[in-house]
């Protein structure tokens, strides 16, 4: 976890927790994928402003994200 707190359990997978403006719950991986397949399955964030997104992103900032 980079930043937010994160609960789980194993019928919704992980739930981040955003509780006051500004909250960014975000993870970061500690390693590289040069090739193959990545997938997600997640659902959009309760509330009004919330963005719910997946971003990969490279050290050079190339990215690739879903909003």
């Amino acid at each position: 976890m980079t930043y937010g707190t994160v609960s789980y359990d194993s019928t919704n997978g992980a739930a981040f927790t955003v509780s006051a403006l500004g909250d960014a719950p975000t993870m970061q991986s500690s390693f590289c994928l040069f090739f193959g397949a990545v997938s997600v399955i997640m659902r959009a964030a309760p509330g009004t402003g919330i963005v719910s997104s997946a971003i990969l992103e490279s050290d050079d900032l190339d990215e690739i994200d879903w909003e």
